[in-house]
């Protein structure tokens, strides 16, 4: 699985991201008239690993909407987590966004399922308890350390 991961992301990395704000009205003609290439816009996610998609802007708002509701998730029963990260999906697509991957072979994008969307919603939420605690950490370590 390491190996299968790592030539998968150094793949997704060459690939260069480039994005356009368009109207509704374009996301809505681009999926409709062809699906199998897709522009991906500024209010859309996109799947994958590295400082791309980490500074993509729709990539940052699907961050700050988890770091809003990260307390109430953490705190929440499995199935309110499920709601949550569905309320999440909702406001993308109420946004015109799209949750997008790239088939790094051909270089063209193309819309995941619904359900591929909120397992990704549901993962960076888990992504931000872990790098959440990883602080907490490293800033109680340094309190009991420091001099």
């Amino acid at each position: 699985n390491d190996a299968s991961s790592s030539s998968t992301s150094s793949t997704e990395r060459s690939v260069s991201i480039t994005s356009s704000s368009s109207s509704s009205t374009s996301n809505a003609s681009d999926a409709n008239n062809n699906s199998n290439s897709l522009t991906p816009t500024d209010d859309d996610i996109l799947m994958g690993r590295g400082r791309p998609y980490l500074q993509h802007p729709g990539n940052q708002f699907l961050r700050s909407m988890v770091a809003d509701r990260s307390k109430d998730y953490d705190k929440a029963s499995r199935p309110e987590k499920y709601e949550m990260a569905k309320d999440v999906v909702r406001a993308v697509y109420v946004k015109k966004g799209r949750f997008l991957k790239i088939d790094a072979t051909a270089g063209t994008w193309s819309e995941v399922s619904w359900m591929v969307a909120r397992e990704k919603v549901a993962h960076t939420f888990r992504k931000r308890r872990e790098l959440d605690l990883a602080k907490a950490k490293k800033a109680k370590s340094r309190k009991s350390g420091g001099k």
